[in-house]
């Protein structure tokens, strides 16, 4: 998952440690938690169009920005671009999972319970992988 997104931004993937360096000393480490962003299993970059690529590093983007701050929400505008971009094709149980996502667009992470925040990577796996990536899995999603 993140070797994706280090492919398609360069460098490395996003890091889980940040250190602040005052110039003379290396002052303090931050351990910074996964976000939702980091257990999604994003399309593959390799063999995508230009304009294919342009809308994941959008998604991927926009994603990051709206869930990075303490005032973060869930949009979908990002997952609706990757299913038309990609074409991916939806199934009874993905739509499920997309209408899911749908009644909490735009809603403040604040607002949500966290079993719904821990859901909302497995419902968008589940969207992105055409269902085979399942909601309900007893394997955890780890970044």
């Amino acid at each position: 998952m993140k070797a994706i997104i280090a492919r398609l931004f360069g460098g490395s993937a996003a890091k889980q440690e940040v250190t602040i360096d005052t110039g003379a000393m290396v002052f303090s480490t931050i351990k910074r938690a996964p976000s939702f962003i980091d257990m999604i299993v994003w399309p593959d970059p390799d063999g995508a169009t230009l304009e294919q690529r342009a809308v994941l590093r959008k998604s991927i983007s926009d994603w990051q920005k709206r869930s990075g701050s303490s005032s973060g929400f869930f949009d979908i505008c990002p997952l609706n671009d990757l299913v038309g971009a990609f074409n991916i094709p939806q199934t009874p149980e993905t739509c499920e999972s997309y209408e899911r996502l749908r009644m909490i667009h735009c809603v403040d992470f604040k607002h949500m319970d966290r079993e719904l925040f821990d859901l909302i990577p497995r419902l968008i796996n589940n969207v992105i992988s055409s269902g085979r990536i399942p909601v309900n899995s007893d394997k955890p999603l780890t970044p």
